[in-house]
């Protein structure tokens, strides 16, 4: 003899309140297997599950139907997995002492801080991205100076994106206006260019 779990269906008027439904769940419930490669699978047809049972092909087909709606089976392949175990919430813990809240409070301190990090990080490393792929598209129009001019900085809180600018030729293009305007359309408007020549 072996033991099973099952949910409450009395909580699922439109289940519990068929019997030929509530006898369909119980049946998948008991057969359903417990290996690890078969846990919780039923392999049976609609013609199979009315001779198991004692229903009628239609109320066992009803019923698959009215359970898989309530999401207490699910199809897989040629079986069906039957749901017989759900956590509706997590166990109470235990009160902490201080020292286990103050550790609490360090810990969410950090990864509030470590997610900031990696918040910065990204943007930083998507305005880099935007200014390499618009120089690069800038040397075709306007010769190879444009990639003279790289990332030197950025200020997040102060919305600043620092380039730096290598050579006559890189500075002469820097203080153009239609190349300022053709970098101003590839760049995140919400930061001012800073340009610092070497």
């Amino acid at each position: 003899m072996r033991y099973t779990t099952i949910i409450d269906i009395r909580d699922l008027p439109a289940i519990w309140n068929n019997p030929n439904i509530a006898r369909a769940y119980l049946y998948l419930c008991l057969s359903s297997g417990y290996h690890d490669t078969d846990r919780d699978l039923v392999r049976v047809s609609v013609r199979g599950l009315a001779a198991l049972t004692g229903l009628s092909v239609a109320a066992s087909r009803h019923a698959l139907q009215q359970l898989q709606k309530a999401g207490l089976i699910i199809r897989q392949g040629d079986a069906w997995k039957v749901t017989k175990f759900v956590i509706t919430e997590a166990p109470a813990t235990r009160p902490k002492t201080k020292r286990e809240q103050q550790l609490e409070i360090e810990r969410l301190q950090r990864a509030e801080e470590q997610r900031r990090r990696d918040t910065e990080s990204a943007e930083k490393k998507r305005l880099q991205t935007q200014w390499t792929q618009a120089m690069e598209a800038a040397a075709t129009q306007f010769g190879q100076a444009a990639l003279n001019i790289t990332p030197g900085g950025i200020s997040l809180e102060h919305k600043t994106f620092v380039v730096i600018v290598k050579g006559k030729a890189a500075a002469a293009l820097m203080n153009r206006q239609d190349f300022r305007e053709f970098a101003r359309e590839r760049i995140d408007r919400n930061y001012t260019i800073s340009p610092r020549n070497l």
